[in-house]
């Protein structure tokens, strides 16, 4: 199959390069899976890993290529679909949201009046 032993070289450091490439990938799918929100990722770089998903595949369909490249590009297809999954799955914490929790006294607010210096403390240290 291989000519010789730099060719056989060449297609193993070639499948390494993929293999590691996909599992450096997979931080951000657990980070949201653990946190069960997809806060960690920003619509601006969901839309980025979108484009670049669908160039690669436009890319692998038109140019002719070995069969192992065409594999490393559907790594990102794999990725992308987990991502989409985890972005419809998983809810969006606003800073609305946050708020309505605070008001409902899940979790009282910093600056209540309770904790603001009363006018006579302030008197006082002058």
């Amino acid at each position: 199959q291989h000519e010789s032993y730099v060719s056989w070289l060449l297609s193993v450091s070639l499948v390494s390069v993929y293999s590691l490439e996909f599992v450096q990938m997979w931080p951000q799918l657990l980070i949201n899976h653990r946190l069960r929100t997809v806060d960690m990722l920003p619509l601006t770089a969901f839309l980025y890993r979108f484009l670049t998903t669908f160039i690669d595949d436009l890319y692998a369909l038109v140019v002719p290529m070995p069969l192992i490249e065409r594999i490393g590009t559907l790594r990102d297809d794999v990725v992308f679909v987990v991502l989409c999954y985890q972005w419809l799955k998983f809810p969006r914490r606003t800073q609305a949201a946050e708020d309505r929790g605070a008001a409902e006294g899940a979790e009282p607010a910093a600056d209540t009046e309770k904790d603001k210096p009363k006018d006579e403390d302030v008197k006082k240290k002058e």
